[in-house]
């Protein structure tokens, strides 16, 4: 064990880790106190709008770092999907596979989500509403598209949970 006198520096994996901790912890302790307050279903709505503020945000000074335009194409797209979930859940404690299915058509299976493991952990699963689409959702937006995201699979129903992305 190390002393404290001189404690050493975060490496820049253990600081993205533990921000990346602090912000789930608080989002699920907010989550929980508002449903303990005012029940799932407004804990759900204001999750959901926190959440698509927060992505839309998020890919829009993603956009800014890398000085990307709009996505020309489905490539282009996922490559700004997949940086999305690089920034907010990275692998190992996120396992999502981007498909391209059509023109403009993505198919994500998630085989490991750190949300859902918390949810379930906290014990809020038969009550908890994902906001993943969402999320997708506000990216095409922020990326200057239109489009939608449906869950074609939940995680009720057994991992992979599968989303369809689509822009219009």
């Amino acid at each position: 064990m190390k002393t404290m006198e001189n404690p050493p520096a975060f490496t820049p994996q253990e600081y993205r880790w533990l921000l990346r901790e602090m912000w789930l912890g608080c989002d699920g302790r907010w989550f929980l106190n508002v449903a303990d307050r005012y029940g799932y279903e407004v804990a759900n709505e204001l999750n959901k709008v926190v959440n698509r503020s927060l992505a839309k945000s998020a890919m829009k000074k993603i956009m800014k770092v890398k000085g990307w335009g709009p996505p020309a194409n489905v490539e282009e797209l996922k490559k700004a999907i997949e940086t999305g979930y690089e920034v907010y859940h990275p692998s190992p404690e996120c396992e999502v596979e981007l498909n391209t299915r059509d023109t403009w058509t993505l198919e994500a299976l998630f085989y490991k989500c750190p949300v859902m493991s918390k949810v379930e952990k906290g014990g809020g699963m038969h009550n908890y509403l994902c906001a993943c689409p969402l999320s997708f959702e506000a990216w095409i937006e922020a990326l200057g598209l239109r489009g939608e995201a449906i869950i074609t699979k939940g995680p009720e129903q057994g991992s992979p949970c599968r989303v369809r992305i689509t822009v219009k």
